[in-house]
C-alpha cells in the first residue's frame, strides 16, 4: 500500500508515516483489516519504533540518570 486511504493520514505516504509515527503504522496494521503493510514495511516499522524506544531511555538517563524502565531505578520501590 502506497498512501492511506482513511484516517488522519489519509492520502500521506506510507512509508514516510511508518517512519514518523510507526506506532500508528503498526496499530493500523494489526487492527484494519484492508489495511496491510508489507514485509518490508513493517519491518522497517517495527525497527523504526525500536529506535524510538532506544532514543527515549537514552534521553531519560541523560536527563534523569536513569532509563526510566521502571520506580525501583529512582528508588521508589
Amino acid at each position: 500500500m502506497d498512501k492511506f486511504t482513511f484516517g488522519k493520514y489519509k492520502n500521506k505516504n506510507v512509508n514516510a508515516i511508518c517512519y514518523s509515527n510507526p506506532s500508528y503504522c503498526l496499530w493500523a496494521h494489526n487492527t484494519i483489516p484492508f489495511f496491510k503493510l508489507t514485509d518490508e514495511q513493517l519491518s522497517k516499522a517495527k525497527q523504526r519504533l525500536d529506535e524510538i524506544e532506544t532514543a527515549k531511555a537514552e534521553w531519560a538517563e541523560d536527563a534523569f540518570g536513569f532509563g526510566g524502565n521502571g520506580l525501583w531505578d529512582i528508588g521508589l520501590e
